[in-house]
């Protein structure tokens, strides 16, 4: 197997028939040893892609080992941006987390303000 997940206490390989993000969960680093006959690389490319595309945060340093073939650099060059596209998903959703917080802060401010006036009229 090619696709290689490793933990801080482990190293294991890519499971094609199980869900991706369960195997991520305590990854630090994913290695990908690029064989062009291997099934597993495209198959988790379309995985990463999927989270991707749903927003579905996954932490983890992809590395492609590209071998010297010519597909191999471009899996290299795909890994990139999939990896540059899930932190720009963990930038928005902490900015949207941070909004959100900065909201409902500003909402109680607001019935703080609003309690305080109607007691003042009575």
């Amino acid at each position: 197997m090619c696709v290689k997940i490793f933990t801080s206490n482990e190293e294991l390989s890519y499971d094609m028939d199980a869900p991706l993000e369960p195997q991520l969960k305590d990854a630090t680093q994913v290695v990908i040893n690029y064989e062009p006959e291997d099934p597993a690389i495209g198959k988790f490319f379309k995985e990463i892609e999927r989270c991707s595309v749903e927003g579905i945060q996954i932490d983890v340093n992809l590395k492609v080992m590209h071998n010297d073939h010519i597909e191999g650099a471009r899996a290299q060059k795909k890994a990139t941006r999939l990896s540059e596209a899930l932190d720009v998903n963990s930038l928005i959703k902490m900015l949207t987390l941070s909004y959100a917080n900065a909201d409902k802060k500003l909402e109680d401010i607001d019935n703080c303000l609003c309690c305080e006036k109607d007691d003042s009229v009575r």
